[in-house]
C-alpha cells in the first residue's frame, strides 16, 4: 500500500504522522528500559503537540513510562 499523497488532519501527512509515532514510541520503550527521563526535541509547535498528546494516551492506558518523556519545544522565532 503507498500512503505518500494522503493528507490528514490540519494537512499533516500520514507517513509524518507514523514516524512521529515511531520516535514517540521509542523513546518510551528508552524510558522504561533505562528508567530515566528521555526528552524529545521538536521544531514545530503542532509537532509537540502531536507527540505530547500521543505519550498522554499512553499514559492513560496504563503506560508508566510515557510520563519519563519530555517534549521540548524549540522554535527559531
Amino acid at each position: 500500500m503507498n500512503f505518500k499523497g494522503l493528507v490528514g488532519r490540519k494537512g499533516v501527512h500520514l507517513m509524518d504522522a507514523m514516524s512521529w509515532s515511531a520516535y514517540v514510541l521509542e523513546a518510551v520503550g528508552k524510558a522504561k528500559k533505562y528508567g530515566k527521563p528521555v526528552y524529545l526535541d521538536v521544531g514545530k509547535e503542532s509537532t509537540a503537540y502531536m507527540m505530547e498528546d500521543a505519550l498522554m494516551q499512553m499514559a492513560m492506558n496504563g503506560e508508566p513510562a510515557a510520563w519519563r518523556v519530555e517534549v521540548k519545544l524549540h522554535t527559531l522565532q
